[in-house]
């Protein structure tokens, strides 16, 4: 999951060559609205420790990938600059706390691996930083930058899947067995 938070996350640095492809900004202007994102990076994060007291970060998780999610479609396929610009500003606040929400869940789930989890991250980060733009310069240079950076929409439904699955199996984990509570 860390890998594909990476992913998700920094992809949208391709977002000011989309911006000017899909609603014909000039570069400039393209760059400036991508400081919508990045400033709702920082106050997500902000938020997120806030709200992290507050609630579960499994809960908090999912609600950001869905609502990050659905904002990564909404700014992929809108042609309206006030439609994209909430859609980047909803994106940074959630996607900029998936990096940290994957930390938190795996720590609440295994404290006595934090040395392996954070090496761990380290390693699914370089190699997400890798991988992405060869993925999507591949991809683009096959249809185009709109196509590869919509590929991207699909990341948060599998982040999805794999949470609940660890959720699941904790789940499980936690429940007496029959014949335990047979005895």
């Amino acid at each position: 999951m860390v890998c594909l938070s990476m992913r998700s996350d920094r992809e949208v640095n391709w977002g000011p060559q989309v911006l000017q492809d899909k609603l014909h900004l000039a570069t400039a202007s393209a760059v400036q609205l991508m400081g919508f994102y990045f400033g709702a990076t920082i106050a997500g994060r902000i938020i997120n420790t806030w709200l992290l007291r507050r609630l579960e970060c499994e809960q908090l998780f999912l609600a950001y990938i869905a609502l990050g999610g659905a904002a990564m479609v909404m700014f992929l396929v809108s042609s309206s600059l006030p439609v994209a610009a909430v859609a980047l500003i909803v994106s940074g606040a959630c996607l900029g706390c998936f990096y940290p929400l994957n930390l938190a869940t795996a720590m609440k789930y295994a404290p006595d691996d934090i040395s392996l989890i954070t090496s761990g991250a380290a390693k699914c980060s370089g190699l997400s930083l890798l991988l992405m733009p060869l993925t999507l310069g591949y991809v683009s240079d096959r249809y185009d930058l709109s196509t590869a950076i919509f590929l991207l929409g699909g990341i948060p439904p599998i982040m999805a899947g794999f949470l609940l699955g660890v959720l699941r199996d904790r789940r499980r984990a936690a429940e007496p067995s029959p014949a335990t509570s047979a005895s």
